[in-house]
């Protein structure tokens, strides 16, 4: 039920007015509700972690006790408060309907002056439904390891955050929005208890002037070139510099650190292994605070809750004082924490690591050559770097959520995603890194996806929008259980309802409550069993309790094990707040996702300087409460740095060359002619398949105009061989790419309503490895305005889907020329190589592999590459296993289209790895390269083609890893220097390679597109190796020449396109295998049946059977279990492989498979 009032109004979007509420959005009340949800959940994980403190070295059952009674009495004066309407406020039906409040089996607690309206009941006050099993001592005595799973508000798994995927046949704009700033990180919740939610939209500070940051190159020019003459570097040094000729701001700020300060590293060691992160933060909470030394110096020191703590004071004194040691060996004793309830006890020691190498990092920024004292080649900037990002993470202020991977969220910074179960909130990135002359300290606006703190049936009764995430996505789901849970003997609250045993992460669902059974034991007062029965949730809650639920066809909630299933309804559950979404946002909300997330440039720097900064107490002169005598100070203003403007170069069509259009650095296809089309004077047959709801006017008139613009563009004189409607299951498809395949068809176009990934990614798979046609997806929604048919852009539409046809059909798009860095010059005797790897997500199939891809050039235009596609030996491996087989199946095909010659040259770009994996690269990928490049010779040389074929001069590569995941942005000064359109980002061709660069190494910063949505994010472009020793100069013309060379975009895209090829590789890979990235729910079973099978031969028995063993027992046991399951999970990694190996092969499994066609299907741009 919806919200009492209606919307008023003519057509267009609708305004809401008072209490009135517009179509797809939450109403003031429901926001209200939500926000109180974010700050009473919160405060329950507080509550839990200081129990868990309280009770080290303590009876847990007095201190539990102890702090429960005392936190009782302070309940109700610390309760927080939403924003309340005059007079009393009501809980309405159609809250309580749309799953904002309980659905309340008994009745809500009356309100009275100062209590929050509309509340969920806190823990004692509710008349709620039990535990749908028997209350026994056990329930008391849960093990404190298994209760601090749940505890702390981070996440474990990677950095990733939540995805923004688009597949459009059509155009490339849409994938340049979408690689924005939306991520997302694991959460730690900060100590303040000040939790008011700030106005999520409210205006934030002025951006300032910026402080100018020169970089005096006669000082800097003479150091490189010591430091060149030097050698043994690890990376080509800096040569030369452009001539600037105007400045940026960059989200950059300096960090003076004083020159006297002394920074000390200490590690904690003892901390049992094999914990979660949260375990490991309980452990360091703990023994911070029980430890008079540690707790009596916390002003003086900051720590990452993992391990390590950087003080800016020697704690050798005060330990040696106390008498704990001597920090030798074991270092100084700390405290003994019990570790469970089976007698373990940890024994925790600190031990001095090092004094931080601050003054190395003074010089290391300075460029200083060698010397007898200093190797800056040898000198390791990371732990220096980690250091102080511990430091930093304490400076920061109330009323956040701090991330442990050097990222916070703003508790006011919350918005909601459109009525979905999830919503977004505001964050900021921070790290600290040496730049060029100064350490810097880079901070970077953010928003994530979050799921909301909702009931968690509500996020059932949605989950429609999850497609196949849902369930699984739900694994690891912290909730809380918002009931009261039985009573003991006596008529009190039974333990269960204590805050410790409240929060629980999802384990599994189950059947629906009126399906799902559990067996009910009655026991005596002496705990033995007396009776025993099987009984489904609703109607044990029903028998035991008078509940009735109302919505018992719900999926019952596992927050129990595998092994001992603790079963729960979800109408009392309540997700706990801060928890990222951590799967590709649904695509029915990517545009409110890119609404929210992408500020233009000018609100990005407020946001930064305004409010992501005033977080950041560490300005000079601040007052920094808990941060005495703190050695360091951070400029409130961002740097202003000096950068060039490379000039746009012509774009080539046909025998012609044009300009591009300065003021938003794109060009029209219009009446121009494609570079090369392979079959203008030949005929191109294709077929239109369609699904059923595809209106048959709007077909006809897409086959009309796609006729017209194929013979217009020369790209073929077109033959219609048919329209067919089919189904668009499996079925449908492989009948309707049957029949084309018997027509012998050049081109096969798909007609859907709307975006559907799962029928694209089938029918790609489909088209491409099985049958070997070439295919088309257009999608007529995607014509639609306003709510009609747009005729008009309908020829745009077609025009950029010409793009793709020549491509598919072997033609070459366009090329880009200018005097610097010309393509054709560069390219003639050089294979250009691009390669990137996609890993498994988080709600990926477990075992499912990494895939890599290599494209590689076959002409001097840079406007045609082929690819290769391999599986990694496992998931997330980052290094390219079988690049020595890709490298000589692009050679060959370079060889065989260039008069059967060697390449002089290799130019290779490689996306996607971080600072810590570029000598990885050089010392693994480089090598495969040289080594391929060595196998290609001997294959043609063995091959001989009937003359002979002389050997080639030894190999030159130059090799330049392309990164875009990094937060470095550039806003422009003046007017002049911005790209005039709605954004006003920096203009396309913005190159920086001085102050937030690297002080020694080859580096440059490049912003080759012009930015459509948000804030532009330039590459960051580092060289590995340059032995064909191009200029610095020419290697950034030629990089920025091949972004404006992309082959399906009238304007340069983001990063170099040989790297861009190759992520469109990997995510063409992706549909292949969408059944291991993206599962359905019974093959995740599947996994976890071969698993349970494994397991039982292995003789691994449940935990209860190891209650009765002695402690040494046990320990030998897990140790025992935790190799066992290794070597499982190792099969079963091997078992995935295979099978996603035989998918992409197809030939193995596709009676339908034609190798003939897929071997011809390879030699084109298919993938594009």
């Amino acid at each position: 039920m919806a919200p009492k009032g209606k919307n008023k109004g003519g057509g267009g979007k609708k305004k809401a007015k008072g209490n009135q509420t517009a179509p797809g959005e939450l109403s003031t009340q429901q926001k209200a509700n939500i926000t109180h949800n974010f700050d009473y959940y919160s405060k329950r994980v507080d509550a839990k972690q200081q129990y868990w403190k309280n009770s080290v070295g303590t009876n847990q059952t007095d201190a539990a006790n102890a702090f429960w009674e005392e936190l009782k009495q302070q309940h109700e004066a610390s309760q927080p408060s939403p924003p309340a309407a005059p007079g009393t406020p009501q809980v309405s039906d159609g809250m309580q309907a749309q799953g904002f409040l309980p659905q309340s089996i008994g009745s809500i607690p009356a309100m009275t002056s100062g209590t929050a309206p509309n509340r969920l009941a806190p823990p004692g006050n509710a008349n709620l439904m039990s535990s749908p099993r028997s209350t026994t001592a056990e329930d008391s005595q849960k093990g404190l390891a298994s209760d601090l799973e749940s505890l702390s508000l981070d996440r474990e798994g990677d950095d990733s955050g939540p995805e923004l995927k688009e597949q459009d046949e059509s155009g490339t704009e849409l994938e340049e929005q979408v690689k924005g700033d939306a991520t997302g990180e694991g959460l730690v919740n900060n100590e303040d208890t000040s939790r008011a939610m700030a106005p999520a939209a409210g205006p934030i500070l002025h951006a300032s002037d910026g402080i100018a940051h020169l970089i005096d190159i006669m000082d800097v020019g003479p150091n490189l070139d010591q430091t060149r003459k030097a050698k043994g570097a690890k990376f080509p040094i800096r040569t030369d510099f452009q001539n600037t000729t105007t400045n940026v701001f960059t989200n950059h700020f300096e960090v003076t650190i004083d020159d006297h300060a002394t920074f000390h590293e200490f590690q904690v060691v003892g901390i049992p292994e094999g914990r979660s992160k949260r375990m490991n933060k309980m452990f360091m909470d703990t023994v911070i605070e029980k430890s008079p030394v540690l707790h009596g110096n916390q002003d003086f020191f900051a720590t990452d809750s993992v391990k390590t703590i950087i003080a800016w004071k020697d704690l050798r004194e005060d330990l040696n004082a106390a008498g704990s040691g001597n920090g030798d060996g074991e270092g100084w004793h700390l405290l003994n924490v019990q570790d469970g309830n089976d007698g373990a006890v940890a024994h925790l020691y600190l031990r001095h690591v090092r004094v931080v190498d601050t003054a190395g990092l003074k010089r290391y920024v300075a460029s200083e050559p060698p010397s007898d004292d200093w190797n800056p080649m040898g000198w390791n900037e990371s732990t220096t770097m980690d250091a102080l990002n511990i430091v930093v993470s304490k400076c920061f202020g109330t009323g956040i959520v701090r991330t442990v991977a050097n990222k916070f969220f703003v508790e006011g910074g919350w918005s909601p995603l459109g009525t979905s179960p999830l919503c977004t909130i505001r964050g900021y990135y921070f790290s600290t890194r040496p730049g060029m002359g100064k350490v810097l300290l880079n901070v970077n606006a953010c928003t994530s996806a979050f799921f909301r703190p909702i009931l968690l049936s509500e996020l059932m009764a949605g989950k429609t929008i999850f497609g196949r995430d849902y369930p699984s996505m739900l694994t690891g789901l912290r909730v809380y259980i918002d009931y009261e849970r039985g009573s003991t003997k006596d008529g009190k609250a039974s333990s269960v309802n204590n805050e410790e045993s409240r929060i629980k992460r999802i384990c599994a669902l189950g059947l629906p409550c009126n399906t799902q059974t559990f067996s009910l034991k009655k026991r005596d007062d002496a705990g033995n069993d007396l009776t025993e029965q099987s009984i489904t949730i609703k109607d044990y809650l029903e028998s035991e309790y008078d509940i009735k639920l109302g919505n018992p066809e719900l999926d019952a909630v596992n927050l129990g094990s595998q092994q001992r299933p603790s079963w729960f309804a979800p109408e009392k559950l309540v997700i706990m707040p801060y928890q990222v979404y951590r799967r590709a946002v649904p695509s029915r909300l990517t545009s409110d996702m890119l609404r929210i997330a992408c500020n233009g440039p000018r609100r990005n720097r407020e946001l930064i300087e305004g409010e992501g900064m005033s977080k950041l107490l560490l300005q000079p002169g601040a007052a920094i409460a808990g941060r005495r005598d703190l050695p360091l100070t951070i400029s409130k203003s961002m740097l202003k740095v000096d950068c060039s403007q490379l000039p746009y170069p012509k774009i080539r069509y046909g025998d012609q060359s044009y300009n591009i259009k300065p003021a938003d650095a794109k060009w029209n296809l219009g009446d121009k002619q494609f570079l090369s089309t392979k079959n203008h004077e030949r005929t191109v047959s294709y077929t239109v398949l369609h699904e059923r709801s595809v209106d048959a006017t709007h077909i006809d008139q897409i086959r009309q105009n796609f006729e017209v613009q194929l013979t217009k563009l020369k790209v073929g004189n077109a033959t219609h061989l048919g329209t067919h409607q089919l189904s668009t299951n499996v079925k449908g498809l492989q009948s309707g790419l049957r029949k084309a395949q018997q027509q012998k068809v050049d081109l096969v176009i798909l007609v859907l309503r709307s975006k559907d990934q799962e029928v694209y990614s089938n029918f790609k798979y489909l088209a491409d490895r099985v049958f070997g046609i070439p295919s088309i997806v257009m999608v007529t929604a995607s014509n639609f305005r306003g709510g009609a048919w747009n005729v008009t852009g309908l020829d745009q539409y077609i025009g950029n889907i010409m793009m793709k046809a020549n491509l598919k059909l072997g033609g070459i798009n366009h090329s880009a020329e200018s005097d610097r860095g010309n393509i054709k010059n560069h390219l003639e005797n050089t294979l250009v190589l691009g390669s990137d790897v996609t890993h498994p997500s988080n709600g990926s199939l477990f075992g499912c592999p990494s895939v890599a891809a290599l494209v590689g050039s076959v002409d001097n235009t840079g406007g045609c590459f082929l690819g290769s596609l391999r599986l990694q030996d496992q998931g997330s491996k980052e290094m390219i296993d079988d690049l020595k087989s890709m490298v000589v199946d692009r050679l060959w095909d370079w060889f065989s289209l260039n008069k059967r010659k060697h390449p002089k040259n290799i130019l290779y770009y490689r996306d996607g790895v971080g600072d810590s994996q570029f000598e990885e690269v050089r010392n693994k990928e480089l090598v495969d390269i040289r080594d391929g490049y060595d196998q290609f010779v001997k294959e043609v040389r063995k091959a001989s083609f009937g003359r002979d074929i002389e050997d080639p001069p030894p190999l030159k590569l130059t090799a330049v890893v392309c990164t875009k995941r990094h937060h470095t942005r550039f806003y422009p000064n003046k007017p002049a220097d911005m790209q005039t359109n709605a954004q006003n980002n920096c203009k396309a061709g913005t190159l920086v390679e001085q102050s937030v660069t690297n002080p020694y190494f080859t580096d440059f910063y490049l912003q080759s597109h012009n930015g459509i949505k948000g804030t532009a994010k330039p590459a960051h472009y580092f060289v590995l190796v340059n032995e064909m020793e191009i200029g610095v100069s020419d290697l950034q013309h030629l990089t920025y020449n091949l972004c404006l060379s992309y082959v399906r975009a009238t304007m340069g895209v983001s990063y170099a396109a040989p790297a861009y090829y190759a992520d469109r590789l990997c995510e063409r890979a992706r549909c292949y295998l969408r059944d291991f990235f993206v599962p359905q729910q019974s093959m995740r079973e599947e996994v976890e049946a071969q698993r349970r099978q494994f397991e039982k031969s292995k003789g691994i028995r449940p935990p209860k059977d190891m209650d009765n063993m002695s402690f040494s027992q046990k320990e030998q046991e897990r140790a025992r279990v935790k190799q066992v399951k290794e070597e499982i999970d190792g099969i079963l990694r091997k078992m995935k492989r295979t099978s996603a190996q035989s998918r992409l092969d197809a030939r193995s499994q596709e009676q339908d498979y034609c190798e003939e066609k897929c071997e011809a299907l390879r030699k084109t741009m298919y993938w594009m």
